[in-house]
């Protein structure tokens, strides 16, 4: 992402996680805000709503862990794109218990 890029609030439906490889990014959701920065890595469940702000150029890795195919069918709310896809990026998370960071 360039210094500045902005992705709006989404969610995803399956969990992520991000693993910052350089820069720097805020990623907000619930009322918490991480800064992130080479070599962190953030874990998250499924469907939290979150926004992320490149404080500097960076780049990261995302990698989705999607429901079961009948499972994600099954979903009601679905609203971004083919299979409950979230275009902007990554996914749910709360401070207690479902959160990893290091």
């Amino acid at each position: 992402m360039e210094a500045g890029a902005r992705m709006k609030e989404h969610h995803m439906h399956g969990t992520s996680s991000v693993q910052m490889l350089s820069g720097h990014i805020r990623y907000s959701a619930e009322g918490h805000t991480f800064n992130l920065e080479a070599m962190s890595l953030l874990t998250v469940g499924a469907s939290i709503k979150h926004d992320i702000e490149a404080i500097a150029p960076s780049v990261f890795l995302l990698t989705i862990s999607w429901p079961a195919n009948q499972q994600l069918l099954a979903m009601r709310h679905r609203g971004y794109g083919y299979l409950g896809f979230c275009r902007a990026c990554v996914g749910r998370m709360t401070v207690r218990g479902r959160l990893f960071i290091s």
